[in-house]
């Protein structure tokens, strides 16, 4: 504001016209008199950024799917960006016409550190002003609200823990599926008292046709329903036999009722319930280095932590190497990350998450400290949240429907066709028996060859002393 002799010059500043942008030099914005004292027809406050007449604004952003996809080529590094954060920031722009030049981060680095000095990458950027705002899944955190400008949060989705789809079961774990750890330890408990028995009946020397001529292996015979072609002669080898026929009958009935069932079922795991079950099955937890606050109370859990390399699509490829089963862990990631991931890459595998989200996540526009964009951005940004168009955005960019709970079950009516994947365990265990067999067999070839071998010498000196007594009896 200036006093002239009659007049009251207001100056203002208007940084984008239709005759340059970027512009802070004041104009002469009123003219008022002096005698004038009502001046409340005059709008001394003007909306400035009402309008960028087509300038161009700079926007600091890196490839973070669903939320900044962008189309690149050799020679040009940037030809298109969408995505659900492209595309409001597209639609803000056609709003108060303005131009969008988007700016990539040194190295194809994201986010950074942000600091009072030495900051890096995207938040670098920012801070430094060389770019007007940035965009990228950017969440609110108490060091980014200290030294840059935070817009309204226009787009909010939950940090979950990523898991993979459940694994196949092995060829060995269908064989032991139908029976807890307890009930093949009582077995294995209950196979070595039958033998104990019968050593000690053996080594007290009683009743040596307890099963036949052949007890031990008897036990295993009984146990597979095969039947036996010599039976004890008196009574209490009778009952003995009898109990373990009987035992024996009843577990191999019930483990054939619920292999037959198993079998109906998913071959697969269920995935994890919980970060509990994660840690008790010794897995890493990947996640960037910003979602470590969400674990700062919970030390059991920050001991497991691997940091992912600050590079560009780093949550996808891990989602990637954990459809696959190729990370030795779980993934902490925003949930639409990975409805992304299973719409454009369910052939690896699709990819769940914990019931129990880690956090809510709010992502907003960050703006450097002084920057005169925020109150035209965040107005228009929240008549837009109450439309949910994110949402809407959201969902045509991602599939959810792993949201929805997987039963581990099998609704067919009618019994599936056995194939080799079912009996591929049987077949292991055939031939792991068959080499049992062999090596048995080499073994007592071996054995008969050393005692043919130790007798023909035993023979051989007999003969010989025999020879030289007889030759010294001569004399």
């Amino acid at each position: 504001m200036k006093q002239e002799a009659d007049i009251i010059r207001i100056y203002e500043y208007y940084p984008f016209t239709a005759e340059y942008c970027g512009n802070v030099e004041p104009i002469t914005f009123f003219k008022i008199q002096k005698n004038i004292s009502d001046i409340s027809s005059f709008n001394l406050f003007p909306d400035r950024l009402r309008n960028f007449y087509n300038c161009t604004l700079k926007v600091g952003t890196f490839e973070i799917k669903p939320f900044i996809i962008i189309k690149s080529t050799p020679c040009e590094p940037i030809v298109s960006v969408e995505g659900i954060e492209a595309r409001l920031i597209q639609l803000i722009a056609r709003k108060l016409n303005f131009r969008i030049n988007y700016v990539l981060p040194p190295d194809n680095k994201q986010w950074g550190y942000i600091g009072p000095n030495n900051s890096i990458s995207l938040m670098k950027m920012i801070q430094e002003k060389e770019v007007d705002f940035g965009i990228g899944s950017i969440a609110f955190t108490k060091s980014r609200h200290e030294y840059l400008k935070v817009g309204v949060a226009h787009h909010t989705t939950k940090v979950v823990i990523a898991i993979p789809d459940g694994r196949s079961y092995t060829a060995v774990e269908k064989l032991i599926r139908p029976f807890d750890d307890s009930v093949w330890c009582a077995l294995l408990f209950v196979i070595f008292i039958a033998i104990i028995v019968i050593m000690c009946i053996q080594h007290f020397q009683l009743q040596t046709s307890l099963l036949g001529r052949h007890p031990t292996l008897s036990i295993f015979e009984v146990m597979f329903g095969i039947s036996q072609k010599s039976l004890p002669q008196n009574n209490v080898p009778r009952i003995l036999l009898f109990t373990w026929m009987y035992y024996c009958f009843v577990i191999r009935n019930v483990y054939q009722g619920l292999m037959f069932s198993i079998l109906q079922e998913d071959p697969h795991k269920p995935p994890l319930e919980n970060i509990d079950e994660v840690l008790s099955e010794g897995l890493y937890f990947y996640m960037n280095n910003v979602a470590r606050r969400f674990f700062l109370n919970m030390p059991e859990v920050q001991d497991r932590i691997i940091d992912l390399p600050n590079q560009k699509d780093n949550l996808l490829h891990a989602l990637s190497e954990l459809a696959t089963h190729r990370l030795h862990g779980v993934v902490v990631v925003p949930i639409d990350n990975i409805a992304y991931f299973n719409r454009h890459n369910a052939k690896l595998g699709m990819v769940h998450c914990l019931k129990q989200a880690i956090a809510t996540y709010p992502i907003g526009v960050h703006y450097p400290k002084n920057s005169p964009l925020t109150k035209s951005f965040d107005a228009l940004f929240e008549s837009l949240l109450t439309s949910g168009i994110s949402y809407h955005w959201a969902k045509n960019y991602g599939n959810y429907d792993f949201l929805k709970s997987k039963k581990y079950s099998s609704n067919n009516n009618e019994p599936a066709p056995l194939n080799n994947s079912h009996l591929i365990g049987c077949y292991l265990i055939y031939v792991g028996l068959l080499l049992i067999s062999l090596i048995v067999f080499v073994c007592e070839q071996v054995i008969y060859k050393l005692m043919v071998h130790q007798h023909f010498k035993k023979q051989q000196k007999e003969f010989a002393k025999f020879k030289n007594h007889h030759i010294a009896f001569c004399h």
